[in-house]
This record gives structure tokens, sequence and C-alpha cells, in this order.
């Protein structure tokens, strides 16, 4: 069901829905984001200050990714030159955020870590709310429903054009935002109460791009609009998504980070090759797709790749809770006559 995206119309002038949405999101991720920089004790200023930067940042990176792979999506030139219809690459929004967190961190002579930790709740706010833009935009959408009792909001949408239900994804990953959210606020303040938990400034915001970008590559499988690599790449790469590859490297890149954290906080151990191991073959399995690991049956290299997920998640969480969990020092025995 693709809606009337117009709100307000007042003459030539036109508010859009999906403006509305996106509006609401980044107010909402705003706000959390200054919730978790108030729960740390430092100046929300410099979140006010990062959100002002990020908003013109975010816009350009998001249009700029979308029109660097997703050109041929837009079917007139009205829709080239406006966002009412969609057109925003969330990704390149990310992007545009990081940058401009880490120069006002560095601006402002705060700890970049620590106000990365304060954003990351905040975007995954802000993806929660704005990911209900695609209804209004007739994005995101998935494979096709064929069950009645499913056939209707908020687990599917009307396709107009195709003339059938598809499942309305965004919901999904809405949830699961929501849910990153909720479990990094609470992580933040948990860590900074409990003496016997901490975690190092940026852990949070690793563990927010570790989460996001396996959990969105699974949902980015699924989609029946994906934007793809162009002609100007290699030629393998124009058969894959690119909002797939790039999760997988970035959530890569995230955990190589806490991985090399612990190392050089306890040194190198066999648990710790144990992680990069385990890192290495669930890895293969989830960028099967990009590596050209198929099997006969579709649906068992779908198992495979959200299997692979579910664990990368799990080695994430499990490597930065060993790695926070401050272990107390060992008491030297007592030596001589009346040493018990």
């Amino acid at each position: 069901m693709k809606l009337d995206p117009i709100f307000l119309l007042a003459g030539d002038a036109a508010v859009y829905w999906y403006g509305i949405t996106v509006a609401l999101a980044v107010a909402a991720g705003i706000g959390v984001a200054c919730y978790v920089r108030k729960v740390q004790g430092k100046n929300i200023n410099h979140v006010l200050l990062a959100s002002l930067v990020s908003m013109p940042l975010a816009l350009l990176g998001g249009r700029m990714y979308f029109s660097q792979f997703g050109a041929s999506n837009f079917t007139s030139e009205v829709q080239a030159k406006t966002l009412a219809y969609g057109g925003f690459a969330l990704y390149g929004a990310l992007i545009g955020v990081l940058i401009a967190v880490i120069f006002t961190a560095l601006f402002v002579k705060c700890s970049v870590g620590e106000l990365l930790d304060a954003m990351a709740p905040g975007l995954a706010a802000t993806i929660a709310i704005g990911r209900w833009g695609s209804l209004f935009s007739g994005e995101n959408m998935g494979p096709i429903v064929s069950n009645e009792s499913m056939q209707t909001l908020p687990f599917a949408v009307w396709s107009a054009d195709e003339g059938v239900w598809r499942t309305a994804l965004f919901f999904y990953e809405s949830l699961v935002a929501a849910a990153i959210c909720a479990g990094l606020v609470w992580l933040i303040r948990y860590s900074l109460k409990n003496n016997r938990f901490h975690h190092t400034n940026g852990d949070a915001f690793f563990l927010f791009v570790i989460f996001y970008s396996l959990i969105q590559g699974l949902f980015e499988d699924k989609r029946c609009d994906p934007l793809f690599f162009v002609n100007n790449y290699v030629a393998k790469l124009q058969t894959v998504r690119v909002s797939f590859a790039l999760g997988a490297l970035f959530a890569a890149l995230a955990l190589a980070i806490l991985l090399l954290r612990r190392m050089i906080r306890e040194g190198i151990k066999l648990a710790s090759i144990a992680f990069c191991i385990a890192c290495a073959v669930l890895y293969t399995g989830y960028f099967s797709e990009v590596l050209r690991i198929s099997t006969s049956s579709t649906s068992i290299n779908t198992v495979i790749v959200a299997v692979s997920a579910i664990g990368l998640l799990g080695v994430g969480v499990w490597n930065y809770i060993a790695m926070s969990t401050k272990i107390p020092p060992r008491r030297k025995k007592a030596r001589g006559r009346n040493a018990y």
C-alpha cells in the first residue's frame, strides 16, 4: 500500500509525510543522545553541536550514496530532484554522521569514543522511527506474502504497481533498531553504575555497528529494490547488493577493533586466537554471496548466512563482556613462619 505522500498542500508548496517522519526521527534521536550524554555526566551541548553538523553531512552522504548506486530507480526528473519520494540511502547518511561526530569531538576537545557512544543509541532511535518513511515512499519491501492472515499492516504492504502484498521489511528493521537502542542505553547505564563492569570509550558505538550492519545485511538480502554495484566497478561485483557488502565490511572492522583492544589489554592468548578463527569461519558463511559460495538450494544458503550472522553477534557480545569485566588483582601469598 503506497499512501499519498503529500501531508499538506498549500498552492505550489507541499509538505510530505516522508519529510515529517524523518524530522520526527531526527528529533527523537537527538533526545536519546542527549539523555545518554547526561548519563555519562558530560556536556549535552556537544551532542547538540554534533547533531547540527551531522544534518547537512547526513543529507549529502545519503543522497550521494543513492545517486551513485541507485540512479536508475528514478522514474522522472521530479523524483531525482526531491527527497519526497525516497532516494536516501541510510549507509551514506551514517558515514556523514560519523565524519561530523569525529570533527565535532576534535573541535570541542572531548573524547571521540565517548561522544560516539552517546550518539549510537540516538542513531538507532532515528533509524527505528525513520524507517516508517518507507510506508509513504514505497521503498524497503520484501518477498511476496501469500498468507492472507499476514496481509495487513504492519506485517505487509500492498504494492499497487504489482498488485501483490509484500513483506514490510521496514517494520521489522524498525523493531530491531528499537531493540538495539534500548540495549545500548541499558549497557551504558549499567557499565557506569557497576564497579565490576566497564567499557572502553567507543565500545558501545562499535557494538551498534556490528549489530545493525549484520542484521541490516539479512534484511537487504530480502529486499525487492536493492542497490547494486554499477558498471564502473569490478564486473564480478555487479550482482552484489551494496548495503550487504558494506554492512559486512563495517561489522568486520568494528569486531576487529574490539578483538584488537582485548589483545592489547590481555595479550595474545589462545582464546584470542580462537575468537579470530571463529570470526573468519563465520564471515566466510555470512559473506558467501559475495564470495560466490552458493549451494544447490537457496534456502540452505539463506540459513548459512543467518546462522553465521547470529554467530558473529554472539562472538561480539562475548568478546565485549570478557573484555569489559574487571578482573580483581591477585593477593600476594604471605611468606614466613606464620603464613597460612
